[in-house]
């Protein structure tokens, strides 16, 4: 399974939303058609996450629900915000209902509550749990970032980065190239892809120096994915190699 986990608004707090992205390609849309919200109510510290005490007795509810459902369902998501987690529950049957007697049953102290309601087009899944396009490459960076902390990597100081985008069209190729000359890149490969099936064959390539952490990514990273989006690309990520200061 390919859980993330990831910073999200709610309302006038910051919530932590974990979700099994392993369903945006392979999901069982077909089958589990229900969505059955199970919330309980935890001891929040002072962000209003769930503290160190609390943990234990969490994963055992998780845990609760997953044996309970089997093959029928699954957790694909939970959210924790201001003192409450919810578990986002798809299924063949709707199920909130016995969940929650069951979880009262064998966890007597807590607060739970319940709701189940159709979604065959698993929308909540896709529109509300799922990472958006800019969370998503955010992650990806940050993936990136920790892969080379842990080869011993100094990610805030400067390298060489390898970037890439590709275009439909050569128009909005050039109009990327521009940008990224003005951010002070250098273009290293610029060309159609001669590929009858490639969507975006305007391919651009680019070199540039900066350090790839946290502040790395936001300022030289996200600005490029953002700038490829807007002119109907897709931003092919970056690469470098790893620098280790003994």
């Amino acid at each position: 399974m390919e859980w993330e986990i990831y910073p999200t608004p709610v309302q006038s707090n910051l919530g932590l939303m974990l979700v099994n992205l392993s369903y945006l390609n392979e999901g069982k849309v077909g089958d589990w058609p229900y969505l059955n919200w199970i919330r309980v109510l935890y001891d929040a510290d002072s962000q209003g996450f769930p503290t160190q005490a609390e943990q234990h007795e969490l994963e055992e509810i998780s845990d609760g629900i997953t044996e309970q459902l089997g093959p029928r369902g699954a957790i694909v998501g939970r959210l924790s915000v201001d003192g409450r987690r919810e578990f986002f529950v798809y299924s063949d049957e709707p199920c909130a209902d016995e969940i929650m007697a069951t979880l009262q049953e064998r966890f007597p102290a807590r607060r739970f509550t319940r709701r189940a309601s159709e979604d065959p087009e698993w929308d909540v899944y896709f529109g509300f749990l799922c990472p958006d396009a800019v969370q998503l490459q955010r992650l990806a960076s940050h993936k990136g970032m920790q892969a080379l902390q842990e080869q011993g990597d100094f990610t805030n100081i400067p390298r060489p980065v390898v970037h890439a985008a590709a275009f439909t069209d050569e128009s909005a190729a050039e109009e990327f190239g521009l940008f990224l000359e003005a951010m002070g890149f250098e273009i290293t490969t610029q060309e159609e892809v001669e590929n009858e099936e490639a969507m975006r064959p305007f391919v651009i390539k680019c070199v540039g120096e900066h350090p790839v952490d946290v502040v790395g990514i936001e300022r030289f990273v996200m600005p490029l994915f953002q700038k490829a989006r807007e002119l109907g690309g897709e931003y092919g990520g970056w690469q470098c190699s790893a620098v280790i200061v003994s």
